[in-house]
């Protein structure tokens, strides 16, 4: 992806949290479109552990899975990610939605939570947008990212406390011709 669409994302992205914050959607509501609104706000926790030694590759968790039934065919999903993660080495968990990262082809793309031997058992946040997914059911589950292989492994939910997932659904701002 090039850095400009990146940009364009980022820059999408922060424009409809500032509108939801701002109360920019009443004032969608009075032209009778829904801009810049929040269609939607779910969160997801488990109890559930995952040790891991040193798979060679990504590895999906068999659990926790979730699933969020997206609204609108055009909305972009801003996905936080909670977890207390201890690490034997150097190695990250991924939120994925229907197997893909938020950036396709990127392991290292957000939300994301990357933990090293001296941060065990600390409790990390990461937030990261998935944009094009249609409208209907999408399951998101945690991907195990090894970055270097040494022994013991990494713990996902290493305090057996609560995983987090919170989903917020936000249309884009679309320009009318009440905007020129």
């Amino acid at each position: 992806m090039s850095n400009s669409k990146r940009l364009m994302q980022v820059l999408l992205v922060g424009c409809l949290l500032i509108a939801a914050a701002t109360g920019a959607a009443a004032d969608d509501d009075k032209r009778g479109r829904g801009r810049g609104q929040v269609v939607s706000v779910q969160v997801f926790t488990s109890q559930s552990s995952n040790s891991l030694g040193i798979p060679p590759t990504e590895t999906k968790l068999l659990a926790p899975l979730f699933t969020y039934t997206k609204q609108s065919p055009i909305s972009v999903l801003k996905v936080t990610y909670e977890d207390q993660i201890s690490a034997g080495f150097v190695c990250a968990f991924q939120i994925r939605i229907d197997d893909t990262s938020s950036q396709p082809g990127n392991a290292f793309s957000a939300p994301i939570l990357i933990v090293s031997q001296g941060a065990s058992g600390t409790r990390f946040s990461s937030a990261g947008a998935f944009t094009g997914l249609p409208a209907g059911p999408h399951e998101m589950s945690i991907w195990f990212v090894p970055i270097t292989n040494v022994l013991p492994g990494c713990t996902q939910n290493s305090g057996l406390l609560t995983t987090t997932v919170i989903v917020e659904e936000l249309e884009p701002l679309i320009p009318t011709d009440d905007d020129q």
